[in-house]
């Protein structure tokens, strides 16, 4: 929220949205997996919509796929959220 300069709650998919129209999402995920995961996301924003959905799953239907998701999709994640943290830095 603050790096898009949101003042109010906005939602989650909405605020991914937004970042990738700001340009703050930009960048290769191809690189965080391996040649044999047959699940992976192209861009930022699907990894971060994957997250929430994944998160979604475990907290209120208490699937026990979020070890599983974050074996895969750890250092894509990784990528995603260092990526973030700089922009955030940068603006400051």
């Amino acid at each position: 929220m603050r790096l898009l300069g949101k003042r109010r709650a906005a939602a989650f998919a909405e605020l991914v949205d937004d970042a990738e129209i700001a340009g703050f999402l930009a960048g290769p995920l191809g690189d965080a997996y391996l040649p044999e995961d047959a699940e992976r996301y192209d861009g930022m924003k699907s990894l971060l919509i994957g997250l929430k959905d994944c998160r979604k799953q475990a907290k209120h239907r208490g699937s026990d796929g979020a070890r599983s998701w974050l074996d895969i999709h750890f250092w894509a994640m990784g990528m995603a959220l260092a990526r973030v943290a700089w922009r955030l830095e940068k603006a400051a």
